[in-house]
């Protein structure tokens, strides 16, 4: 829904989909405004239930992209490998505790 919005706006868009809560739309241009900011065009949506949108200003768009580098920048395993360790990890805990 929010995605058509974007599309009437005629600006391209990064479309996310997040599991578990639904799709996080990003503009690509670094030029809308909105009170008195500019920024980036964002927004949310979870299918049939409702969207969110606003707009995320160039300043806030560089601290959260430096936060995801510095988050990023060290891991070495893929996200299914480290899925597969921490459930194995998850499931010896819940044994241990069973046997107590």
């Amino acid at each position: 829904m929010l995605g058509a919005v974007f599309k009437v706006m005629k600006e391209e868009i990064l479309t996310i989909d997040c599991p578990g809560a639904g799709q996080l739309f990003i503009g690509t241009s670094p030029h809308a405004k909105c009170g008195g900011r500019v920024g980036f065009n964002i927004g949310v949506s979870w299918g049939q239930f409702g969207c969110l949108g606003g707009l995320l200003p160039r300043r806030e768009a560089e601290k959260l992209l430096q936060m995801l580098y510095d988050k990023l920048k060290d891991i070495n395993e893929t996200e299914e490998d480290e899925y597969n360790r921490t459930g194995l990890e998850m499931k010896k805990y819940i044994e241990s505790l069973g046997s107590k």
